[in-house]
This record gives C-alpha cells, structure tokens and sequence, in this order.
C-alpha cells in the first residue's frame, strides 16, 4: 500500500527504506522492476524515463479534421495534374457526390480547407454541377468528384 509516486520520489533520490514486520529494508532503484500499462484507449511511449500517454480515441472533431485533410490531399494532387503554379491562390475548388452529413461537417472547416489547397472559395455538391469539368476520385470507397477553377 505504497503511493507509487511517492516511492518514485524517492528512488529518484537513491534509496527508499521499507518497513514491514517492524523491520527496514533499503531499496534502490535496481531492486525494482516498474511497469506501466495504458488503460484502454490509451496509449503511450517511454524514453529517456519521460513517459508520454496519449489518447487513441477519435473524436467527431479529429474525424472531421481527418476527412478535410484527406479532401484537402486529393484536390492539391488535382491541382498538380493539371499544372497549376504550387503557390498561385486559384478562385474555387469544388466537391460534388456527398451526403448531406457530410457536407454539414465539413461546413465549419471550409476555410481550413481553402487555405489548404490554396483557393479562395470551396464548394460543396450532393450530385455534380453542369458546367463544370470533374474527376473522379475515391474517398473511403466512394466516388467523389473533384474540379478546380482558375
């Protein structure tokens, strides 16, 4: 019944006396093995005695974050097939064959977006706009069609 962090205090420090029995044994830190294990949904990584526990649950906000930095991917790859200059701030991108789920989530980071792919405006569609020359491309098993406009 030892508070751990307490007993890590004072090894730290070189010795650590127990007592039981009404009797002291010195401990150093060589007599000791100590292990740590993340509850679940935890993660971590040891080095150098710094232990660094991470979370590995996905939260809506880091899956929203995951799908525009996936979108963002796809269009910067379009942008190089079609030789845009890499630096130019072209005027729209847009994004046609998504649920309105979909669109609702990534409302909010639209500007992220843009900055992303390094347009002014980005567009939204559930089904394709006439006028406008898509490609096709794949997200998480599903069609999705992508253009952008000088």
């Amino acid at each position: 019944n030892i508070n751990h962090i307490e007993l890590l205090k004072e090894l730290r420090d070189g010795k650590f006396l127990l007592a039981y029995d009404n009797k002291e044994v010195e401990i150093s830190k060589e007599d000791l093995e100590i292990k740590y294990d993340a509850k679940e949904g935890y993660t971590f990584v040891e080095r150098d005695n710094i232990f660094v526990f991470l979370t590995i649950a996905r939260d809506d906000t880091l899956i929203k974050k995951g799908l525009v930095r996936d979108l963002a991917r796809r269009l910067q790859a379009l942008r190089k097939e079609l030789a845009y200059n890499p630096t130019e701030i072209l005027n729209r991108a847009y994004i046609a064959n998504l649920d309105n789920d979909t669109i609702k989530s990534l409302n909010e980071f639209l500007d992220e977006l843009a900055y992303l792919v390094r347009v002014k405006q980005v567009m939204l569609y559930n089904e394709p706009k006439e006028g406008i020359k898509w490609y096709e491309n794949e997200l998480d098993g599903k069609t999705i069609l992508l253009s952008i406009e000088k």
